[in-house]
């Protein structure tokens, strides 16, 4: 399976409820109706369709953070994606899954499903949860290990596409005379057996559109990239730098090439939340109304929960402790790296501080506040210095701030060759430049 060098920058819009800046819901032109409202979202789809966003990237989490002012999602995100499916025809639709607390059975049968649906439009985000609190909703009393959980998600993510080949694109026949709709010499069994699984399959839903749904995922840690780069159609990183892209790059298409494929076949798209206004004043002035309408507790949370680094029960003049080390943590090992780089360069001495010069919370590293082509300016120097492959924008207001990203940032984009002025595609790997993968025929995983 293999790729072409992307010629134009690569477009994900990241959506949360609200928008990217925790206190998006509180500003008064949100409409608070709307942000955990089906037709609301459709026409949140429909609006990025037309900006000709490559994808809809929704994250997920298994549990509720109990902060008051958390604005918890309404939908799961593969139900919601089939809703969307339904209501767009070309925006590739992307979804998390945890390999942590689901089965590969299930996943497989799930993610095809969404992908005929679609039309060959899914991406499987593959997540190995970090929270604690999502343990005890699953029956365990800890969080398994850092390692355990890749070790699992490696074995999980092996047995998935092998049900997904266990039907041959040709499998089904469709012969009234012979009587025969599956030929069943092309459908195999699986027989899998694992540390974690046993899987006989073989699936029982054919082989997806797409051969095997866009595998994207999320991990910077080098478990995470291991398995990257094994698997990986895209990446999602999360990097303060274009230096740390451009070597986040460089390090994910060495592994994958020492692993026997193409580095052109995985995209990396680089997190980035994003405010777009018609001039950077303006701009500026929305990012400092959200950034006093923001509690500093809430921002705090979101960095405990996202990161480890808990400074919640510490008063708001305390002075701030060490930032643990990142090998310390089992969570998101990226999100703690985010916060070394950020205290290195704005040197906070207070939680208060802390809080304040955060902001919106953890993204703030990858923060790009202006006018488009102020915004371009950032984007296209990432890109031009092989720092991404593509961009995943996450709105300051989701809403108000996908509408300026389509009339303004995308046109932009668009002036300077870095978007194509229509869809090159149907699909989610045409819309990526990937290649669909060949079946395997007859398949064994092995874990």
């Amino acid at each position: 399976m293999t790729g072409q060098p992307r010629a134009t920058l690569g477009l994900n819009l990241n959506v949360k409820p609200a928008g990217s800046h925790p206190a998006a819901w509180r500003h008064p032109a949100v409409d608070l109706a709307g942000i955990n409202d089906i037709d609301a979202l459709v026409d949140l789809a429909k609006v990025a369709e037309r900006g000709r966003f490559d994808a809809l990237f929704l994250a997920d989490k298994l549990s509720f953070s109990r902060e008051p002012a958390a604005v918890a999602p309404a939908f799961e995100p593969l139900t919601l994606l089939a809703a969307l499916a339904a209501a767009t025809s070309r925006i590739g639709l992307i979804g998390s899954v945890s390999t942590t607390y689901s089965d590969p059975f299930v996943v497989a049968r799930q993610t095809a499903s969404l992908d005929r649906i679609s039309r060959g439009r899914f991406g499987w985000n593959v997540v190995t949860s970090g929270v604690q609190a999502a343990a005890r909703n699953f029956g365990q009393d800890a969080l398994p290990g850092h390692g355990e959980r890749y070790r699992r998600a490696e074995e999980f993510v092996t047995a998935v596409k092998a049900l997904w080949d266990s039907w041959e694109d040709d499998a089904i026949v469709a012969d009234r005379g012979r009587g025969w709709y599956v030929d069943p010499a092309k459908v195999h069994a699986v027989d899998h057996a694992g540390d974690s699984f046993r899987i006989a399959g073989p699936l029982n839903s054919p082989r997806p559109p797409q051969g095997w749904p866009v595998i994207v995922q999320a991990g910077s840690s080098d478990d995470g990239r291991a398995l990257a780069a094994r698997h990986a159609d895209s990446v999602y990183t999360v990097v303060s730098t274009v230096e740390d892209g451009r070597a986040f790059r460089t390090d994910l298409r060495e592994r994958a090439a020492a692993e026997g494929r193409d580095p052109d076949a995985v995209r990396v798209f680089a997190g980035f939340r994003v405010l777009v206004a018609e001039t950077a004043a303006a701009a500026r002035a929305l990012e400092a109304e959200l950034n006093r309408l923001a509690d500093p507790r809430q921002v705090l949370a979101q960095v405990a929960l996202f990161s480890g680094y808990d400074l919640s029960r510490l008063a708001l003049d305390a002075p701030l402790p060490p930032v643990p080390p990142v090998e310390s943590s089992d969570s998101y090992r990226s999100h703690l790296r985010a916060v070394h780089d950020f205290m290195a360069r704005e040197r906070p001495t207070t939680v208060l501080e802390f809080a304040q010069r955060l902001g919106g919370g953890l993204g703030a590293d990858n923060l790009l506040v202006g006018d488009a082509a102020s915004v371009a300016d950032e984007l296209e120097a990432w890109f031009r210095a092989g720092a991404m492959d593509g961009a995943n924008l996450q709105p300051e207001v989701l809403h108000q701030g996908t509408h300026a990203l389509v009339d303004h940032l995308v046109p932009e984009l668009e002036r300077r060759g870095l978007r194509p002025p229509a869809y090159e595609g149907t699909t989610l790997r045409q819309h990526y430049g990937l290649a669909r993968p060949a079946g395997q025929g007859r398949v064994a995983a092995r874990a």
